[in-house]
């Protein structure tokens, strides 16, 4: 019998394997009688385990003091109104896990909202939740280097996805990029007055 013949015929069999039992009555067995179902002190009730919403971590940190993510990152600030956080990223291109020290800075309010050590194996994603001018410096002690870079107020918008990368290269230099969509906002939106008329 050759492949395709015997192809064929598998192929029939099975598409007529469910005709062979149309129109028989199942079998019952008078013997088999339904399980009791359990009283209510036999129940329990678990609640449903939902991951918490972003920005809301395990521990109690201050109203804008840095809150673990699900991914195990940063949120820093409330959101406010509609205003989109903006994301901030800390890459390590380098071969080998370094500890990266972050100190983001409120330079309006002049206070500190973060500053911690990370160990960075790749990168440590986080977001920037309030509209203000903010100080960042990344600092990678042990290879004695540093950075300082500022966010803009004016970056924050109802609109747009925006964000900023603070690369560190193998060879322990640094690069900044920030993105963002180029959608329109509305003219009527103002994140603060800066004495403009």
């Amino acid at each position: 019998m050759n492949r395709r013949r015997f192809v064929a015929a598998v192929g029939a069999s099975l598409a007529l394997a469910g005709c062979a039992t149309e129109g028989s009555v199942p079998e019952t067995d008078d013997d088999v009688t339904p399980a009791t179902p359990p009283s209510i002190d036999e129940t329990t009730t678990e609640q449903p385990r939902t991951d918490p919403p972003p920005g809301s971590g395990d521990r109690e940190t201050p109203a804008d003091g840095p809150r673990e993510t699900r991914d195990g990152a940063f949120a820093v600030g409330e959101r406010v109104g509609e205003f989109n956080p903006m994301g901030l990223a800390i890459d390590n291109d380098g071969p080998d896990e370094r500890t990266v020290r972050l100190e983001i800075t409120d330079t309006q309010a002049e206070a500190v909202l973060v500053e911690k050590t990370f160990d960075v194996s790749s990168e440590l994603r986080g977001e920037l939740r309030s509209p203000t001018d903010y100080e960042i410096r990344v600092a990678v002690p042990a290879e004695g280097i540093e950075t300082v870079e500022t966010i803009d107020e004016g970056v924050f918008d109802t609109c747009n996805s925006y964000g900023t990368t603070i690369s560190i290269s193998r060879g322990g230099e640094f690069e900044r990029e920030t993105m963002s969509t180029l959608v329109a906002c509305d003219a009527d939106l103002t994140v603060s007055d800066h004495g403009s008329e």
